[in-house]
């Protein structure tokens, strides 16, 4: 089959199937019955949207409370001003964490090959 389903298609269809329309519907699952690249791309979507559903259900573990904990204790300048307080809860946006921005004799080029090789970037694709 050459017209494949794209993404956001099949995953409208796995989050939502009342809002495909009928012919739609019909149409993308005649291609997945024989389309063995569409059906285990939808396959890994809905087996992904159901861990996330029970991940989300299930209370934190230990060691994500633990953690939660450790970065909470930690004191980091907050915008626009002042420290943040341990334990301290606010609805403010601008308050949000920032790095201190130094001046650099380096490349930028230089600067962001040595952040990637230090914290490389990974992607989840569904």
């Amino acid at each position: 089959m050459s017209d494949h389903c794209t993404e956001h298609e099949l995953e409208t269809l796995c989050l939502s199937p009342d809002a495909v329309g009928t012919r739609e519907r019909e149409r993308m699952m005649n291609h997945l019955e024989g389309c063995l690249l569409c059906r285990e791309l939808f396959e890994r979507l809905q087996h992904f949207y159901r861990d996330l559903g029970e991940s989300l259900e299930s209370p934190p573990s230990e060691r994500d409370i633990l953690f939660a904990r450790r970065l909470l204790s930690k004191r980091r300048p907050l915008l626009p001003g002042g420290r943040a307080e341990p334990g301290r809860k606010s609805d403010n946006l601008m308050e949000t964490f920032a790095g201190v921005i130094q001046p650099s004799r380096v490349s930028v080029l230089e600067r962001s090959l040595r952040y990637f090789r230090e914290h490389p970037v990974r992607s989840v694709g569904a």
